[in-house]
């Protein structure tokens, strides 16, 4: 454990009862009278005689309360170290704010009126997020410049063509991988990162300044496929295998490793000195769901975890923290691991944003289920490390899954005062669902997930995950266009929720080749000049719609058109986007669009 330095030493301590006396003399000290909640407790015993630590309790009360440690139970106890007699008290994920005490009381002599001191836990503020914000993400470690891309109106172009479609889904931002440390990537330890990707982000962040949109880089943090971290010069994360009871060394990096904290550190102020550069994002700021072992004798100090003496060797005590986690599934050790975990990552990202001396805005990706604790996340550490925006991914889960993620969101995450996005992904294997249609899975999770992630309130901005998939990959379901549609329209849904558009298309499939356009005036106001039209994805033979491109909405009025939409051959036999976008000068786009076989995207 980290021994603050004002925290003083004492005698070597006796077996036998304390004396009244020798109580009246200890001293109780903390290393700090205000903490972030992403902060472990540290307290120092001071005592100028020999003291049994064994008979004293420790409680933390707040007005007429006992305050539990994390994992539900009052289990703090004094430890010696080098001298000094301390204990820790981790207060638990999402505490509440506000004023709590020491108390320190003996076992033997409860007439001993005992110690208190004080301490206040506290939030960081967090600047309020541009509403209807949205990002597309572009995840990509090839060479850029190499790229062709089709752009939205069939014109050829180079790496351009990838902000061509960022504009054209009408997002704020786009997000690039620009830190990435793979096997097959060209590194080394004095260059951990893929040089490809951080020429991506020079090119691409120029090219996006000349189209006014905002620009983020992020790097993986942890994660390092294919086991880069060999190439990189890093110390693995280990993991168990409770099959053969043995220890072994998974792609993550360990997070004790100081050489990758430096690493990120001066990526970031490469960044940060990047004026074409508005966002600063982590990715995989965590360790991998069962590893990180390594960190044992950490974790046994600082969360008041007691361990058997016989356990000499650090790794008899690594399989021991492993066991305890994977086969006994000991539920207090597991809300221990846990949270230490997540403390662990946000003080690694407080400490990027302070000592790079990063002013950015900085944003990080969370895992949805469980807010991510089980990998060793927290939303509310991340926002008090100096977090600007948690992008939480509803991605990676089943059906069953996102419905237990979407219960357990608004269940905690009672405060609005912070920037949670959600974002979705690109991926028919990331959208199982009832509908079995991964445009229609992407628009009922998204709108589930900017209603749900508050317990009151909507989501602060939404992302796509991510552009590459949608261009290039086999698993993407749907034709890049039929992509920036969807994404489009749940940007579009969002927007109109929040209020910053005032009307809505919707297109109605009432048999297989026809059905009805309806175009609504949400608002008390008259639209003039509101603009339709028609995206041709190429999917059908022939469309029938009698609309005209520019119309007068009077105030709450709605406009239905007839149609008939007729498939090419060869898509008669799959759901087809039928696609449509409102624009009108005043307000962003809406993109709204039908499925046919009697199918319907509101």
């Amino acid at each position: 454990v980290e021994v603050p330095k004002l925290f003083l030493k004492s005698p070597i301590p006796k077996t036998t009862k304390n004396a009244f006396s020798e109580l009246q003399q200890l001293q109780i000290n903390l290393d700090k009278k205000t903490y972030y909640r992403f902060e472990v407790i540290k307290m120092n015993l001071i005592s100028s005689k020999r003291i049994n630590i064994n008979d004293l309790k420790i409680y933390i009360t707040r007005d007429k309360y006992t305050i539990p440690n994390v994992g539900g139970k009052i289990d703090m106890f004094f430890r010696y170290l080098n001298g000094i007699i301390y204990s820790t008290m981790a207060m638990g994920f999402s505490p509440s704010t506000g004023t709590y005490n020491v108390v320190i009381k003996s076992k033997s002599l409860p007439e001993w009126k005992g110690l208190i001191t004080s301490f206040k836990l506290v939030k960081r503020y967090v600047p309020p997020l541009q509403k209807g914000f949205s990002v597309v993400n572009f995840e990509y470690a090839g060479n850029a410049e190499r790229i062709k891309i089709v752009d939205p109106y069939g014109e050829k172009k180079d790496y351009r063509g990838i902000i061509d479609w960022v504009k054209y889904m009408d997002n704020d931002a786009l997000w690039v991988l620009g830190g990435q440390t793979a096997i097959w990537n060209n590194i080394s330890p004095q260059n951990p990162w893929n040089p490809q990707c951080v020429k991506n982000v020079k090119l691409l962040a120029k090219a996006t300044k000349k189209s006014f949109l905002q620009f983020g880089a992020y790097l993986m943090c942890y994660y390092t496929p294919g086991n880069g971290y060999k190439k990189g010069g890093y110390k693995a994360s280990y993991g168990y295998d409770n099959k053969n009871d043995s220890l072994f060394y998974t792609s993550f990096i360990s997070i004790a490793d100081e050489k990758r904290i430096q690493d990120m550190i001066k990526i970031c102020q490469d960044f940060q000195k990047n004026e074409d550069i508005h966002f600063i994002g982590l990715d995989f700021i965590r360790t991998g769901l069962l590893n990180g072992y390594e960190l044992v004798d950490q974790f046994i100090n600082e969360m008041n975890v007691r361990i058997s003496s016989r356990y000499r060797s650090k790794v008899s005590r690594m399989k021991w923290l492993a066991r305890k986690i994977e086969n006994e599934r000991n539920r207090r050790v597991i809300n221990k691991w846990n949270w230490w975990r997540a403390h662990k990552m946000a003080k690694i990202v407080n400490r990027i944003i302070i000592e790079g001396k990063i002013s950015k805005p900085v944003f990080v990706f969370t895992l949805g289920w469980k807010h991510g604790q089980e990998h060793g996340q927290d939303p509310y550490m991340f926002f008090d490390a100096g977090v600007f925006i948690d992008a939480v991914m509803l991605y990676h889960a089943d059906k069953h899954q996102f419905k237990s993620m979407m219960w357990q969101w608004p269940f905690y995450n009672r405060y609005l005062k912070n920037n949670i996005m959600i974002g979705n992904s690109a991926d028919v294997r990331l959208l199982d669902g009832n509908s079995k249609n991964p445009a229609l899975e992407y628009i009922y999770r998204t709108k589930r997930g900017y209603k749900g992630i508050y317990a009151s309130g909507l989501a602060k901005g939404i992302f796509l995950h991510d552009l590459s998939r949608a261009l290039w990959s086999k698993n993407k379901g749907l034709s890049v266009l039929d992509w920036a549609v969807v994404h489009g329209h749940a940007t579009s849904i969002y927007r109109k929720d929040i209020g910053k558009i005032p009307y809505r298309g919707t297109v109605n499939f009432l048999t297989k080749n026809s059905g009805k356009i309806i175009i609504e005036n949400l608002s008390k106001k008259k639209i003039s000049n509101l603009k339709i039209e028609y995206i041709n994805n190429g999917n059908w033979k022939k469309v029938d719609d009698n609309l005209t491109n520019t119309f007068t909405l009077q105030p709450s009025q709605k406009i239905i058109f007839d149609f008939k939409a007729i498939p090419k051959k060869k898509y008669r036999r799959k759901p087809n986007l039928l696609n449509y976008v409102l624009k009108h000068e005043d307000y962003r786009k809406y993109f709204f669009f039908g499925v046919d076989k009697n199918t319907t995207a509101k």
